[in-house]
């Protein structure tokens, strides 16, 4: 099955509504989203631009930062949540680039950086 560009923008619409906040993984979350979270477990949140009928994808239009981070480790996957605790998780993906942090560093995502596309 192949959707409209008009269900498209719709269901991105409604994404955009929905899973605002990110959570910081070190490995693949997994279907549920719940496996190799980072112990940095704060979840930021996000805005997203506009989706555009016929293109598919909406983009972040904020950044995500994690300050004074607690633990060291390498940062390799975010999963998109509808609430800052607990809540359903949306989806997740690979970061561009993995990055390791040390105690003290901050994490961020910068605006623009994350995009969720339907084809």
């Amino acid at each position: 099955m192949s959707l409209s560009d008009k269900a498209e923008k719709q269901l991105l619409e409604l994404w955009v509504e929905k899973y605002k906040w990110l959570k910081l993984h070190t490995g693949d979350p997994g279907e549920a989203c719940t496996s190799n979270t980072a112990a940095e477990t704060t979840r930021k949140s996000v805005t997203w631009g506009t989706p555009e009928e016929g293109a598919g994808k909406v983009v972040t239009t904020s950044e995500a930062k994690w300050e004074e981070v607690g633990s060291a480790e390498t940062y390799k996957y975010v999963s998109f949540w509808d609430a800052e605790t607990n809540g359903n998780a949306g989806g997740s993906g690979a970061l561009e680039t993995e990055r390791t942090v040390a105690i003290g560093d901050t994490f961020i995502i910068k605006s623009g950086k994350w995009s969720v596309t339907l084809s």
